[in-house]
């Protein structure tokens, strides 16, 4: 209950920030590994979808 006041929130920033930073930090590197992989996902169709159609190879 102590954790839902305002007072607590504002004391957590001052004497602890790493309490909210490191959880924000840690889902925007993960978020940037999803997208990454997402690209690379992305990028390995568009190739296999070409090289497919040049070789005129049907699945």
């Amino acid at each position: 209950m102590a954790f839902s006041s305002p007072l607590a929130i504002v004391l957590l920033l001052v004497y602890k920030p790493d309490f909210f930073l490191k959880p924000l930090y840690q889902l925007s590197v993960i978020s940037y590994q999803l997208s990454d992989l997402s690209f690379q996902c992305a990028v390995c169709m568009v190739l296999r979808f070409v090289l497919c159609n040049v070789q005129g190879y049907k699945e």
